[in-house]
């Protein structure tokens, strides 16, 4: 998806990382090649990023615990290969990539969802995907100093915001994301292959959390119990073939969470008793 984007602040770095706890910034499992405790995703945006589409999103958006599967990404749509013609001239004239960067090891860290699809080969080395649902606005980190990150910038301001960073997250960018420190050092990557007509420049934003709307903390629950009918998987009873029938069949309770108001074929046991029955 192409974005409209905003202003990178440049402004003074300041000397002091505010102070700021890290309690509960635990590391995930990793050894896969990807990231333990980040994940990253990239857009190609305009000079001037537009805050609204960058904060708030209105689709299910694609991140990567690999920073060469968001390259890998990038370069998809700027060779056109999406079919996204807008994005491809907006990713070659302005050779401007908004990278966010999230934690996979906080509360909030529970909306997005691994969703792998390659298991083996060199795909599977790069992909590492975690998909987090539309209607999330991403709050910016704005703590400790923290704050946007841009390739045009000296290497003293990226040293001291990358600093303030691992005192905060209990990070460090160089570990968790060499190629990425590279590319903001002005470096290249064999994954970006598209013919960018200036420069490329790298604009890095760290995301404090992710905030879902209302009504979506209320269609997944949101740590309360659903009745049936209330839940995501809650289907209507039936098709309805009229609007009659589609008032009465709205009015009708579903009878489970499984679709069509019937009964599914299975259901696990409710308790160890049952099971032994069933085996029995």
């Amino acid at each position: 998806e192409a974005l409209s984007a905003s202003v990178i602040s440049g402004g003074q770095t300041g000397s002091v990382c505010a102070a700021v706890g890290k309690a509960g910034f635990g590391a995930a499992a990793g050894g896969d090649g990807g990231s333990s405790k980040l994940m990253f995703r990239g857009i190609w945006v305009p000079s001037v990023i537009d805050e609204d589409l960058a904060t708030y999103s209105w689709s299910f958006n694609s991140f990567s615990r690999s920073i060469e599967g968001v390259l890998s990404v990038l370069d998809f749509y700027a060779l056109a290969e999406g079919g996204d013609i807008a994005t491809t001239r907006l990713a070659q004239e302005e050779a401007h990539a908004l990278i966010l960067v999230a934690r996979l090891s906080t509360d909030d860290a529970r909306w997005a969802f691994p969703v792998q699809l390659f298991s083996t080969g060199a795909a599977s080395l790069v992909e590492k995907e975690v998909l987090v649902p539309p209607f999330v606005k991403y709050v910016r980190e704005d703590r400790g100093g923290i704050r946007d990150v841009s390739s045009n910038e000296g290497r003293s301001a990226r040293v001291h915001a990358f600093s303030c960073l691992a005192q905060a997250w209990g990070v460090r960018m160089q570990e968790e994301a060499p190629g990425l420190v590279e590319l903001l050092e002005g470096g290249s990557s064999p994954l970006l292959t598209a013919p960018l007509q200036r420069q490329l420049r790298i604009t890095l934003r760290f995301v404090a959390r992710l905030e879902p709307a209302a009504s979506l903390r209320s269609l997944f629950g949101d740590g309360v119990h659903q009745r049936p009918e209330e839940t995501l998987l809650g289907f209507p009873p039936e098709l309805a073939t009229d609007e009659g029938a589609a008032t009465a069949a709205a009015a009708r309770p579903a009878k489970s969470a499984f679709g069509a108001g019937s009964d599914p074929l299975m259901l696990p046991p409710s308790n160890m008793d049952a099971l032994r029955a069933e085996v029995d």
